[in-house]
């Protein structure tokens, strides 16, 4: 079940447009790279990121009430820290490090 056991993300949530399994990311980091007129829309539930980089989504939640695409995002946020995989922590999302 991976390095940490984060229940709310044993299911893959799809990108709603390109279809490719996503990753999960906290609300908190899509409130803080979405532009600011946006970001008050941003719910308190898990997000998930395509990681496609053909597609225009950026952000999903679960229920696909909230989708993101690339131009709602604050081009001046660092982006690409907050959403780029790191194997030193856990896939699901959870921030945690991992024994690998």
């Amino acid at each position: 079940m991976g390095c940490c056991n984060n229940k709310h993300n044993v299911n893959k949530v799809k990108c709603p447009l390109c279809k490719i399994e996503g990753e999960a990311i906290h609300f908190l980091v899509v409130e803080s790279v979405v532009k600011k007129e946006l970001a008050s829309i941003v719910i308190d539930e898990q997000y998930y990121t395509c990681r496609n980089s053909d597609c225009e989504v950026i952000f999903y939640n679960e229920s696909y009430e909230k989708i993101f695409l690339i131009q709602d995002i604050d081009l001046s946020s660092d982006f690409k820290n907050v959403t780029k995989s790191s194997k030193s922590t856990c896939g699901s999302g959870c921030g945690k490090k991992c024994n690998h």
